[in-house]
């Protein structure tokens, strides 16, 4: 591993001999990496399972490189990193070096000066496989593991940092599901009222205090109240498994 670590690092030195300095973006359509909403239910006991984390990458214009440290919080391990799509083709190098030790992952897709460059897009380029080790909330970041790690670099050689959406979800158990606040395996009225009456009139808490938080934005507010109204008599979008299968 430390040697494929090696020659992944010469490999990025390589092209970046005449990178222009790092600036904050690129001109037109911002460059962006961030996550689809995700969530995982797993039985309890044991609490463990699988998740699957889809990360966006939108580039406006053709890159060479692209390398996007990520650290992560939370009760999971990171088993692995699949590159997905038509972009990760074009990539001539495709590398990944996980370190669960300290929670992190160097991801690098790279072509080579003679090869055809990462052509522009808006979608899924990598999938996220997490092992679940218990309940709880994951979030995921960015984090400079190498000093200067987190760019893009273009055909230019202009080198780049992308925006970075950082994310936080949720490991539901099995038997628990956003909006079923009084925990009788349904979500109805019942709930919502279960809901005001915990943030309005110091009522008790959701059975699962996750399970008040039904927009999935890592806290149950009154943003969750309006959010479960508009689902059960609106046709707003939707809660609890569906969002997740």
């Amino acid at each position: 591993m430390k040697k494929a670590r090696l020659v992944c690092l010469l490999f990025t030195v390589f092209f970046l001999s005449g990178a222009s300095s790092t600036s904050t973006q690129d001109p037109g359509i911002p460059d962006t990496i961030r996550f689809l909403p995700w969530g995982t239910y797993v039985p309890c006991p044991p609490c463990t399972g699988r998740a699957v984390v889809p990360m966006v990458v939108v580039n406006d214009e053709s890159v060479r490189i692209m390398a996007v440290p990520l650290y992560w919080t939370g009760p999971v391990r990171l088993d692995t990193v699949i590159f997905v799509g038509e972009r990760s083709e074009f990539m001539t190098l495709k590398y990944c070096y996980i370190e669960n030790s300290t929670k992190t992952v160097l991801l690098e897709g790279a072509v080579s000066l003679s090869e055809p460059s990462i052509p522009p897009g808006d979608g899924i380029l990598f999938y996220l496989y997490f092992t679940v080790l218990d309940t709880g909330n994951v979030a995921v970041d960015t984090i400079s593991v190498i000093p200067d790690m987190f760019f893009f670099i273009d055909n230019s050689e202009h080198m780049f940092v992308p925006f970075f959406y950082s994310s936080e979800f949720h490991i539901m158990p099995q038997s628990t599901f956003p909006g079923d606040a009084n925990f009788d395996g349904h979500t109805t009225i019942s709930d919502v009222v279960w809901l005001i009456n915990y943030l309005f009139k110091g009522g008790p808490a959701p059975s699962y205090l996750l399970s008040g938080d039904v927009n999935t934005d890592g806290e149950t507010t009154v943003a969750d109240v309006i959010y479960f109204i508009n689902y059960l008599f609106k046709g707003g979008p939707c809660l609890g498994e569906a969002c997740y299968n």
